[in-house]
């Protein structure tokens, strides 16, 4: 059996995670960098105040600020 997207789709839906949760570290490593997942692992143990927060500075700037 091969694993497609979709299936894979299914799968995380299932488990109530992202598909790139089920990837290990070193498969996720490639499609994402060192520090986008470390932002993704600290936003993911935050508390709702810290992502509130996080997602505020991640709002992209408007023009003129």
């Amino acid at each position: 059996m091969q694993l497609t997207r979709d299936y894979m789709s299914r799968i995380a839906a299932a488990l109530r995670v992202t598909s790139i949760d089920l990837l290990i570290d070193d498969e996720q490593s490639n499609l994402i960098g060192g520090d986008e997942m470390r932002l993704v692992k600290a936003y993911r143990a935050a508390g709702s105040i810290q992502r509130d927060l996080i997602m505020r500075i991640a709002q992209p700037l408007e023009s003129g600020d």
